[in-house]
């Protein structure tokens, strides 16, 4: 079997091993600057559903100062798995279970100089 099917295959099992569907929501750029230099962000794109894998990568612990009372703030990384072909990119949001999460890196993982599957990180908001 070529090399890359089989590694897309074993990525497709990866996924249906703990699947979750995903409904990824984009925002459409404009192509010009928007005020102060920014980007104009004209409206949201709502993709078809995806399935998709998420895990759990880690956890920083760090510090808050607060004159009233004292704690930590551990925000959670998680990773997500795709197939070759998902629509996925740095900068997409979804949402699953009530909690909203952002897309902050996608590497595509590549065979031959194929890709067999996306890799990326994504943080809760």
């Amino acid at each position: 079997m070529d090399r890359v099917k089989s590694r897309r295959r074993k990525a497709g099992n990866a996924i249906d091993a703990n699947p979750f569907w995903i409904r990824i929501e984009r925002w459409d750029v404009s192509e010009g600057l928007g005020r102060a230099g920014g980007i104009d962000r004209d409206s949201k794109v709502l993709l078809s559903s995806q399935k998709m894998r998420i895990f759990f990568v880690q956890t920083q612990s760090f510090g808050v100062d607060s004159q009233s009372e004292g704690g930590t703030i551990s925000p959670k990384t998680f990773g997500l798995l795709a197939r070759w072909d998902a629509d996925v990119a740095k900068g997409d949001e979804f949402v699953l279970s009530d909690s909203r999460y952002r897309v902050d890196g996608v590497t595509d993982v590549t065979v031959k100089g194929d890709v067999v599957s996306k890799q990326c990180q994504i943080v809760e908001l």
